[in-house]
Order: structure tokens, then sequence, then C-alpha cells
């Protein structure tokens, strides 16, 4: 008898089948249909610090890596060069000048302001020239510190009669460094009637930052009563103000019974004589009787009266000069020095106010700073590791809900936004919400995150703050269930196989038998479908039983 060999292949497979399930390429389920964003957890809080607007009307803010980058080339121009005279204004005695209008010995109050381009460089030594017209006069001053908001020196302004202009010198540069926004500086100075221009004399003149003006310089004897009085600062010395009255200009007749009181108001004391002359026509060429000093009455530097002959004025006025001192600082808001008499007559009394415009020199500094916010909350995943860049976030502003960005999470479930810009103070609210982008097996968070954006202006610094409502995003992640068949084959050598033969069993790692089945005519061992609803790595066995068969090894 032939002995035949048979060959049993596979007495006993060891199979490995490592299975991943994973949540994109090894999931036959998706996420259960209709599935929303998840809810969302607290926010971890992200402190940063910000109106243009002192009103607290904000504009929407923009992210900061929106914003035009600076041109390196602007960045180096110096603001010398490009700052730009944006207005002038324009004022006599504290009043705006009136194109067309008359105008007699009083101050004239310039005031231009300069902005500085964002780009331009600041340094110290930076000056603006203000070029006064002809038809006026810069006065003389000291120089003058120009002070911010916060009270910081930032320039310094001084007048040239003889270029006849107004320079402003940039002496800090770093506060224009860090207040980088918005930047002007302003300054105020006086000046007064040319020389060359006559009085009843009509000139046009151009102010730059202003425009052009037509005006008529006049003595200022406007009143309507005969009962003026009017000063004016000493050119060389500006504490000495020389005071100038008129009684009875109209020189009435039946004018008697005159007495003139002077209270010299606290601030100023009387130096010097009280002077003047009688008239019978003002302004007309004429023998000029002096005032006689015996009616003249002086009770100490802030009271004096003055009493004319007889006490009669009847067709003819009374002039009458003095001088008075500043002993203190005066109101810089008016401009103006202030004085008055009372003159009393049989028939009636006049409170005649009088004033002087002061010289003065002021300024002013402004800038700005944007705060920048960044905003941040975190990620969490639970079933399984959170991958970098698989979820994405939008911050949403609600003063028209625009998506100001969209991001994704990093692997340790950080999500950052790039930089906010905040120019403005006020109150800000902003949306973060995550995209639902189908990851399968996640169960998205719903809720929308609120951050609440505070911006206050600290003398033009911006400072913001953000809250948030709530920490983070809460995923849940569950792998849907996944089937894999585990197919082995089976040969036999010297004779054909036959349906049923031989068995196999399918055991697990820990020789647990799960299955057992039988080959096919083709030697086909196929085992029933393993479910897995964990994602992991697992290792099964397949065996061959030993069968009865002498005839097959």
């Amino acid at each position: 008898m032939n002995k035949r060999k048979f060959f049993n292949l596979l007495i006993s497979l060891l199979m490995v089948l490592s299975i991943f399930v994973g949540p994109i390429n090894a999931l036959a389920q998706e996420a259960p249909a209709g599935a929303e964003p998840a809810t969302a957890a607290p926010a971890v809080a992200s402190e940063s610090s910000t109106s243009d607007n002192a009103g607290g009307v904000a504009a929407p803010a923009s992210p900061s890596e929106n914003q035009p980058a600076a041109n390196p080339e602007a960045a180096a121009t110096s603001a010398s060069q490009a700052a730009q005279l944006v207005s002038t204004e324009f004022l006599i005695n504290n009043n705006p000048v009136v194109d067309g209008a008359k105008y007699g010995e009083g101050k004239f109050y310039i005031k231009p302001t300069y902005q500085i381009p964002d780009s331009a460089t600041v340094k110290n030594g930076d000056t603006f020239v203000y070029q006064v017209p002809a038809q006026l006069a810069v006065e003389k001053t000291e120089p003058r510190e120009i002070k911010a908001a916060n009270g910081k020196t930032v320039a310094t302004l001084t007048t040239d009669p003889t270029s006849n202009t107004a320079t402003i010198t940039i002496t800090n540069e770093d506060y224009y460094r860090f207040m980088n926004e918005s930047r002007t500086v302003s300054a105020l100075f006086t000046a007064v009637w040319a020389e060359s221009v006559a009085v009843d004399e009509t000139v046009t003149m151009t102010l730059p930052g202003a425009g052009s003006y037509t005006l008529t310089r006049i003595v200022p004897m406007e009143d309507s009563t005969g009962y003026f009085k009017w000063g004016v600062q000493d050119k060389d010395d500006p504490s000495m103000i020389r005071w100038q009255v008129l009684v009875n200009r109209l020189a009435a007749k039946d004018v008697t019974g005159v007495s003139i009181a002077d209270t010299i108001p606290e601030g100023q004391e009387l130096v010097g004589e009280v002077t003047g002359y009688y008239f019978t026509e003002w302004g007309k060429e004429e023998g000029h009787p002096a005032l006689d000093s015996a009616g003249v009455k002086v009770t100490d530097k802030n009271h004096f009266t003055v009493t004319p002959e007889n006490g009669d004025l009847s067709g003819r006025g009374l002039y009458l000069r003095y001088s008075t001192k500043l002993t203190s600082p005066v109101d810089n808001a008016t401009k103006k020095v202030f004085n008055s008499i009372v003159v009393k007559t049989a028939k009636e009394v006049h409170n005649v106010d009088g004033f002087a415009p002061l010289t003065t020199t002021e300024g002013g500094a402004s800038a700005s700073r944007s705060d920048e916010v960044i905003f941040k909350v975190t990620k969490k995943l639970d079933g399984r590791a959170l991958k970098a860049g698989e979820f994405q976030f939008q911050l949403i502003n609600t003063a028209d809900n625009s998506v100001v960005q969209t991001v994704s999470n990093d692997a340790q479930g950080n999500v950052t936004f790039a930089k906010v810009k905040f120019s403005q103070a006020g109150d800000f609210v902003y949306k973060i919400k995550e995209v639902n982008n189908a990851v399968p097996g996640v169960t998205y968070d719903e809720a929308e995150l609120t951050a609440n954006v505070k911006v206050v202006d600290e003398n033009g610094e911006k400072k913001a703050t953000v809250t948030y409502d709530q920490a983070q995003f809460a995923n849940s992640y569950k792998a849907a269930k996944t089937s894999q068949e585990i197919v082995v084959k089976k040969q036999l050598e010297g004779r054909a196989l036959k349906a049923d033969e031989f068995e196999f069993q399918l055991q697990d790692a820990q020789g647990k038998v799960l299955q057992t089945v039988k080959n096919a005519q083709d030697g086909t061992v196929k085992f029933a479908s393993v479910e897995f609803e964990q994602a992991g790595t697992y290792n099964y066995k397949v065996v061959e039983k030993a069968g009865s068969d002498e005839t097959v090894t």
C-alpha cells in the first residue's frame, strides 16, 4: 500500500490581528446624525490690558495681524518731515476772530495743532515751526514747557519776534514712542498788530491752518456811554499792565459832582502815579490841561480816588493813566486781567469794567496707545487623546456678528486666537464657538462661550481686561462599533481536501476558545465576525484541533 503523507501546514496557527479603531478611518459608523457642537464649559480667562473716544463709543476691534504693516521707509521718516498742520485756532482777546471785522489793540491768540503720523519716528530735537503773517507781530516770551495729559513734559515752545515764528521742539521722544497712535502737539502764543499796519488800515493776511482774513486796525473806542477803560500789557515787562480810562469821552454838558473810585483787585497792586489830562474832543490836536495831582487820593496799593477840578466835567472829558503790577498768577482760561472803576456824577453812576489781554504761551500734547487682547480658551476631549488641529473655533464680534478669526486647538487642548487690537474705550462682547466639523465619534458642545472686554482710557493709553463666563469646551468621544472577519487557509498535500474535514479554534490572548469552525472544501477557514467597541490592539490565536485520521500528519 502506497503510503501517503499528508502534511498539515496549519496544525497550530498563531495570528496576531492588530485592529486600530480610530476616529477617522477605522470606524464604519459615523457620529450620530443630528449631533451638534457641544456645550462649552467654563473658559480659561486670559487677562490682557486697552477710544479712541473718551466718550466710550468704540468701533469694532480688529485683529492686530490684519493691521497694515508699517512701511520701513515710512517708519524712518522724521516727525519734522512727516507732521501735518491740521488746524489753527485764531482768537482775539480769547474770542474767535471774525473775517471782515475791525479790531483795536488787543492780543491775537494763535494756536496751531500738528498731527504726527503713526509711522513717523519721533526724535528729541524734532521741530515744528509756525510762520506768523507779516501783518501781525509775534510777542517774545520765555520758553514754555508743553505737557501731555498725564503731566509729562514732551516739548518746548519758543517765540522769535525777529523771524516772526513760533517753534515747538520735541524733548520727550519716549512719550511718543510708547503712545504711538493719534499723536498731536499744539501750542498757543500771542501776537499784536505789526507796526507796519496803520490805524484804520485794512489788510488781508493768511494764517497757515486757519485761512485768509481781511481785518481793519482801529482805536478801540466804540463805546456809546462815553465811559471806557482798557489795559495793555507792557511789551518789555509782562508783569506790568498799563491802564487807561476815559471819563465823559463825548464831552457831554452838565456833568457835575464827578468822583472816580478804583478798587484794584487781588493779584495786582498800584505802581507809580495816577496821571491824566482834560480834553474837549477826544483825539483832537489841542492843548491838554493836566490833572492836578491834588485830586488824586491813594489809600493803599489797591484803592485810590480821583476828583476832577470842582468835580465838574461839563463840556469836557478826562483821560486817566496808571499802572498795576501782577503779583500772582492770573486765570489762564480767560487770558485776561481785569480792573473796574466806578464813576459817580450828580445824576448817575457808571460801573466801568476794563480788562487787559495777556501775552500767553501754552501748549498741549495728545496721543493714544491701543491695547491688545489675546483670547484664550481650552478644549477637553473625553474618551481618547486629543490631536493638534482637529477641532476649529470661531471668535465672533457680537456688534455685527462677524467672524473675526478661526483657529484650531493644539495637542494640549489650548485654543489661542491672534491678538485683537482695541483703540477705543468701552465695553465689548465677543463669542467663541466650536465649529462642528463632523469628526466621527465626537459629540460636540453646542454652547457659545462669552468673552467680555472692558477698555478704559488712562490719559490716552488704552487698558483692556477680558473675562469669560466659562473655562473650557468639553467634547466627548465614543468609538462606533466595528467588526472584523478572521479568515485563514487550510492546505492538504497528497489528496484532495474535503469540506468539514478539519476543525479550528479561535482563541483570545489568554487561550480562551471563542469560536470553533470547520474548513470549506477549498480550504477556507472562516470565523464569524468579531465586534470591537474600543480602540486598541487585539491578539488572537487560530488553532487546529487534532483529528483521528492516522493517514494525516
